[in-house]
């Protein structure tokens, strides 16, 4: 996990830090669990609200040693959502088996009441997005 490839080097490594008073398998897995729960974080709360731009998530990713990973993250998240929603419509998933609750037809707003048209174009529009992502996840 440390990038350590020899050996002779995960010895001396481990010996260094028990003479420290470090259990290291103990210390690798904190660190593990550190970086999923930093990029979990990133990936699936900050980042898919906004609230850390492109540039800011490839400088946590290239501060966790994932350089090269932040140097593609853009056009890596476009690819694995694609795939996901090609993998989704090869699975049966069809959106326009998705329909809206009728209940939000009855709910009047501080606007007025939800138009049903209006929310049916948006039904569309979400249809049409997500077979263009599948299909390019085809091309993948």
């Amino acid at each position: 996990m440390l990038g350590v490839t020899n050996a002779g080097g995960v010895l001396t490594l481990l010996e260094e830090k028990e003479r420290q008073g470090l259990d290291v398998m103990s210390a690798g897995v904190a660190l593990e669990e550190r970086r999923r729960v930093q990029l979990t974080c990133m990936v699936s709360c900050l980042f898919a609200r906004n609230i850390y731009s492109e540039e800011r998530l490839q400088e946590c990713l290239a501060s966790v040693g994932l350089s090269r990973l932040a140097e593609s993250v853009v056009a890596r998240s476009k690819n694995v959502q694609a795939k996901r929603w090609q993998l989704k419509y090869m699975t049966g998933y069809n959106p326009k088996d998705i329909s809206i609750p009728k209940r939000f037809g009855e709910v009047t707003t501080w606007k007025g009441g939800i138009d049903k048209v209006f929310m049916d174009s948006v039904a569309a529009d979400y249809q049409n997005a997500v077979r263009k992502l599948a299909d390019e996840g085809q091309k993948v």
